[in-house]
């Protein structure tokens, strides 16, 4: 084991006025004068910028109003997710620092004179080391020696002073108390071995001395950004017509940022020590064995509930929706979605939906889909609409109520669920179903028109993912011309307009934040084309603005009609004519 590098005291006499020793005397002003001069602690370079980056980047401007909790969610979880990078580069750093070290010795002699205005004193003896002498305001100066000797064994520190109360001559507790010259120039190490010596470590020139400029910079800075956002936030609730806040909307919001902070980083801090103490292989194994019930047993399926039945719905009679008691398709096996499509108004108008459990497989659930337009009487009609519905099979009830006052009852839409999951999900993990859901259906319905001395003219319509999964069905403008005579896109995924030379509509609003979000908004601005301005939209940023829409994406279906990820009955009455 190596020895550790040695202090040295010489202690001078003097006259002792309260009994102590001049050497003692000393330090207690040293000590003294840093606690009434110093604060006893500023938070660290990492922990100052990640907790004003994190709270910075939250109040940047978004697309849509907030509420106060949902803003101190995305305040919080940014602070803990900067919070985790700092300790990783700090971590990082230390582990660099203790491989650089040489082992190199140093030694250092403190003296100290009796009287009272005299310095404390370090004096270097190795070899090629120069002391700095560093005066304290007020008080003795310090001489540090320029050492790099076993950094890890004191806690590290930086100039300026900081003092830490307790007793100077307390060995065991020379991690925790230290004092640093005011002004030091140069890294260094100095360890407590005996009474009266001061212990410190110092591994960035004025590091500590910037850190309340930095901390007021960072104040000021979130102050700044709070101001901002507040107006931002006023500026899009005039423009959709919702309720201003006011101070106690940013009070509910500090309130909640900081208690899901410190309860985060408590549990954080609580869970590193147990896996610490019981190993990361033991604590990922437990992980997987207390979560593995909950996520068999306790977790519900995500949109699980689109595929049961809701009690407040009343089964149509009419002949022309599907679940009615001719219809070949049950009323349960609609599900949820499928029962809110076949009530929807006008009356007159042919319904046709077929869930999950209404076939067994997509083909099956195609042909059922053509089956049962045929005995609602919908290729009577002279328009026939093939809806692509979102990943819970949802499809917007103004879009349909459009279609009414489009055509009448002379129109028929049919729906083919693909899946139970949301469209989030379903984006994530199963876009592709879209699109086989509505090539199916589709080919389907014309190889049946085909037969027909007059048939329909055929439309496509769709939202959301409905929309992406609805568009990639052609291969461009020549072929969606030759199969359908026009389709309209709602709220396109990614953005985009309409294709050059193809019947087509596309409607997007501007604070839409489906239409803004693709991987590509990192590093370059969305595809705006298509969009109506509907409400202030902030300018592009790298990063800032993929957070932002991110976060905007929970709440895009919480706005009035028209704004965000909500459209109007205008999905169709402008779906373009035939040729």
């Amino acid at each position: 084991m190596k020895p550790s590098p040695e202090v040295r005291t010489t202690l001078g006499t003097g006259p002792t006025e309260s009994g102590h020793t001049p050497s003692a005397r000393s330090a207690l002003r040293l000590r003294e004068a840093a606690h009434k001069r110093l604060p006893r602690r500023w938070p660290s370079a990492g922990t100052t910028l990640a907790v004003a980056g994190g709270t910075i980047l939250s109040l940047a401007p978004g697309l849509l109003p907030r509420t106060a909790p949902a803003q101190a969610v995305l305040t919080s979880v940014l602070i803990i997710a900067l919070l985790a990078v700092a300790r990783i580069a700090r971590f990082a750093r230390r582990t660099g620092s203790k491989r650089a070290t040489d082992g190199a010795r140093r030694t250092c002699t403190v003296h100290s004179t009796g009287a009272q205005a005299d310095p404390v004193t370090v004096h270097t003896t190795g070899a090629q080391i120069d002391p700095v002498t560093v005066p304290l305001r007020r008080g003795p100066a310090v001489r540090i020696c320029r050492s790099h000797s076993n950094p890890a064994r004191g806690r590290r520190l930086s100039a300026p002073a900081v003092a830490r109360s307790g007793t100077f001559g307390d060995p065991a507790a020379y991690q925790r108390r230290a004092v640093v010259a005011a002004t030091a120039r140069v890294p260094g190490t100095i360890e407590r071995r005996s009474p009266g010596v001061v212990a410190a470590a110092v591994d960035a020139p004025d590091a500590t001395n910037r850190r309340p400029l930095l901390f007021a910079a960072a104040t000021a800075g979130v102050l700044g950004a709070t101001a901002h956002a507040a107006l931002w936030q006023n500026t899009l609730r005039d423009a959709m017509d919702m309720a201003r806040t006011g101070p106690g909307y940013w009070l509910c919001w500090a309130a909640g940022t900081l208690l899901l902070t410190v309860t985060l980083v408590t549990a954080g801090s609580w869970i590193g020590r147990v896996v610490r103490r019981i190993g990361w292989s033991r604590g990922l194994v437990m992980a997987v064995v207390a979560g593995l019930p909950m996520a068999l047993f306790g977790v519900p399926v995500p949109g699980g509930a689109s595929s049961s039945a809701d009690p407040a719905l009343v089964r149509p009679a009419v002949v022309t929706r599907s679940g009615s008691a001719e219809s070949m398709v049950s009323w349960a096996s609609l599900g949820r979605e499928g029962q809110r499509f076949v009530t929807t108004e006008p009356s007159g108008a042919v319904r046709v939906y077929v869930g999950l459990q209404s076939a067994p497989d997509l083909a099956a659930r195609a042909e059922l889909a053509v089956r049962e337009l045929d005995r609602a009487g919908g290729f009577d009609r002279s328009h026939l609409v093939v809806a692509v519905p979102t990943g819970s099979g949802w499809v917007d009830a103004r879009a349909l109520r459009g279609f009414g006052a489009r055509f009448g009852a002379d129109v028929a839409v049919v729906a083919l669920q693909y899946s139970r999951l949301p469209s989030w999900a379903t984006f994530l993990v199963g876009r592709d179903s879209a699109t086989a859901s509505a090539r199916a259906l589709l080919t389907a319905v014309e190889e049946h028109i085909a037969t027909l001395p007059d048939p329909p003219r055929l439309y496509m319509y769709g939202q959301s993912l409905g929309a992406l999964g609805g568009s990639a069905v052609f291969a461009g403008a020549e072929e969606q011309n030759r199969r359908v005579c026009s389709v309209l896109w709602a709220g396109l995924p990614g953005g985009g307009g309409p294709q050059p030379g193809a019947r087509s509509a596309v409607l997007a609003n501007a604070s839409d934040p489906v239409v803004h979000w693709s991987l590509d908004l990192l590093w370059r601005p969305p595809d705006l084309t298509a969009a109506r301005r509907d409400a202030p939209t902030p300018g592009w940023l790298p990063v800032v603005s993929f957070v932002q829409t991110t976060a905007d994406l929970l709440g895009a279906l919480g706005t009035p009609p028209g704004h965000g990820h909500r459209y109007g009955s205008d999905q169709g009455t402008t779906l373009p004519a035939c040729a």
